[in-house]
């Protein structure tokens, strides 16, 4: 998180506005803690889920937020009654129980399915952070190569591409931390080159 953030130039105020930009909770004295080295008595892990809700709050920010359907021109036709009895028929999904936000539970004493909370466990890997900067930068794919490559990485482009196929695709290509580490350092050589052209 701490390299990220230089990378990113985003200091304490802008990393907790962009956390409650993307649906969290945090300080700006708990983002100064963050970026502190693990060496340092106030240093503090940044959670799983605070990096989610930062690289949410980062792509709302840069991007906006997703465009509304737009909506029909046409007046909405009253359903058939063969559309109301095949409604009726359809079986509901099973309510998800894997812990993340929106998953549903039973209640025991009434039946109802209730809101689960938000558990801290969010699921967060390298591939995920790597496709949402792409994302929030805008990124093309022979963007993401020349980053990497400025970075020290020696990865070609098609296995570049790679990072970014769902996981159970035959090419899928795991992300390890030094890809990361790499793709990040890119970022630092491509920012201060994007200055030195400016001056």
């Amino acid at each position: 998180m701490r390299r990220l953030r230089y990378a990113l130039r985003c200091d304490d105020a802008r990393t907790s506005h962009l956390i409650q930009l993307g649906g969290g909770s945090a300080t700006t004295a708990q983002a100064a803690r963050w970026r502190l080295k693990e060496s340092e008595p106030e240093f503090s892990s940044c959670s799983a889920e605070m990096i989610t809700r930062f690289l949410d709050g980062l792509i709302l920010e840069l991007r906006g937020p997703k465009d509304e359907p737009a909506a029909s021109p046409w007046p909405a036709r009253r359903p058939s009654d063969k559309q109301k009895n095949d409604k009726r028929k359809q079986v509901e999904p099973a309510p998800a129980s894997d812990g993340f936000a929106g998953a549903q539970s039973q209640d025991k004493a009434t039946g109802t399915l209730k809101p689960d909370k938000l558990k801290a466990a969010v699921q967060m890997d390298n591939n995920l952070v790597l496709k949402q900067l792409r994302i929030a930068l805008s990124l093309r794919s022979d963007d993401v190569h020349a980053i990497l490559k400025d970075g020290g990485s020696a990865l070609s482009a098609s296995e570049a591409g790679a990072l970014f196929r769902k996981p159970e695709a035959r090419n899928f290509r795991q992300c390890g931390d030094q890809v990361l580490r790499q793709f990040i350092a890119g970022l630092v050589v491509r920012r201060e080159r994007q200055s030195a052209d400016k001056n």
